[in-house]
C-alpha cells in the first residue's frame, strides 16, 4: 500500500525522461548526499535535485527504490541499523534511460570523472566515520536548545503540507523516533561515538593524509578519495562551502555553533586535525562556490 501510494505521488522516471537530465533525490543536508552532489557538480553534470527533510523523504525515495516495473533499487550504504539493504536511504539518482544509481559511491564513480576510490578508505568512511558522525551530529541537532533551528532546517523551503504536518504534531513524534534510532538520549553511547570519531580523524584517517605522495591522497590530481573524505568529514569541520551551489546547511550550523560552546569546541578540535586541515583546504580550493557568495 505504501509503495503504491509513493508511486502514485512521485514519478522521477518520467521526469528524467522528459527533462533529459538525472533526477537527484536527497535529504538536503546529509553528508552522504554532499559526496554525490560534489561529484555531480564537479563534472558539471546537469541534474534536478529534489531535496527533502528526514521523514519527508520516505515516499519520494520509496517511489524510486521500488519502481513501477517491479525492480528494487535498494541501498546497502549508510544503513541506519545493521546491514540490511534500505528501501528509503538517500541519495539516489534516476538516470535518463530509467536506470538508478543507489548511493553516493555509485554516483561519484559514475559522474565525478576522478580517479576511483580506494576500497580500504571507502569502507572506513562508509561503515565507520559516516555513520558515527551522523549519530553524533544528530545528538547535537536534537538538543532542546536547538529546537527552533532544527525546525527551520526541516521546514524552511519545504512543501506547505509538510510544514503544516510538522507543526501539527508530527514533528514531535518524528524527533522522538529519530532520538530512538540515533540513540541520542544514551549519553554513554554518544560519548563513545564522539571518542570514536576523534580517533578516526586524528589517527586512522590521518594516516591516509600523512602517507600521501602528492598534494592529494592519490598523488598530484584530485580524486574520489579526496572528495569522499572531505564530504564525510564535513559535518565535523563545518566548512563554509558545504553544499556547493545550494549552500543549504551552513546558515543553520552557524547558529548552532554560536549558541553551543561544547559543539563549537569540538568542531575547532576537528578542524585542527591533519584530516580537518586537509579537508578544509579541499573545500576552499575545489568545491564549487555556494549561492551565498
Amino acid at each position: 500500500m505504501l509503495v503504491f501510494l509513493a508511486q502514485s505521488l512521485y514519478d522521477y522516471f518520467t521526469l528524467a525522461r522528459e527533462r533529459q537530465r538525472p533526477q537527484f533525490i536527497t535529504i538536503s543536508y546529509s553528508h552522504y548526499v554532499e559526496l554525490a552532489r560534489w561529484a555531480l557538480e564537479h563534472s558539471h553534470t546537469p541534474f534536478d535535485e529534489h531535496g527533502f527533510a528526514p521523514g519527508q523523504h520516505v515516499f519520494p525515495t520509496l517511489s524510486v527504490r521500488v519502481a513501477k516495473n517491479g525492480s528494487r533499487n535498494f541501498s546497502k550504504s549508510s544503513v541506519m541499523v545493521g546491514t540490511k539493504a534500505s528501501p528509503t536511504a538517500v541519495p539516489t539518482l534516476v538516470l535518463v534511460d530509467g536506470s538508478v544509481l543507489n548511493d553516493s559511491w555509485e554516483i561519484a564513480e559514475r559522474f565525478s570523472g576522478l580517479a576511483p576510490m580506494t576500497l580500504e578508505l571507502k569502507e572506513i568512511l562508509d561503515n565507520e566515520l559516516g555513520t558515527k558522525a551522523r549519530k553524533y551530529i544528530y545528538s547535537v541537532l536534537l538538543k532542546p536548545q536547538h529546537a527552533a533551528t532544527f525546525t527551520k532546517m526541516v521546514t524552511e523551503g519545504r512543501h506547505w503540507a509538510w510544514t503544516c504536518l510538522w507543526h501539527c504534531g508530527f514533528g514531535f513524534v518524528f524527533k522522538s523516533l529519530l532520538r530512538g534510532s540515533m540513540e541520542t538520549s544514551n549519553s554513554k553511547k554518544i560519548e563513545a561515538c564522539k571518542v570514536d570519531v576523534e580517533f578516526l580523524m586524528s589517527t586512522k584517517l590521518a594516516a591516509f593524509v600523512n602517507e600521501r605522495k602528492g598534494e592529494f591522497l592519490g598523488g598530484d590530481e584530485l580524486g574520489q578519495d579526496d572528495i569522499a573524505l572531505a564530504s564525510l568529514s564535513s559535518i565535523l569541520i563545518c566548512p563554509e562551502e558545504y553544499g556547493g551551489r545550494s549552500g543549504t546547511m551552513f546558515p543553520f550550523i552557524t547558529k548552532i555553533l554560536a549558541s553551543d560552546p561544547e559543539f563549537r569546541e569540538f568542531v575547532l578540535k576537528m578542524k585542527a586535525t591533519v584530516v580537518g586541515e586537509f579537508c578544509l583546504k579541499l573545500y576552499k580550493e575545489h568545491r564549487i562556490p555556494t549561492s551565498r557568495k
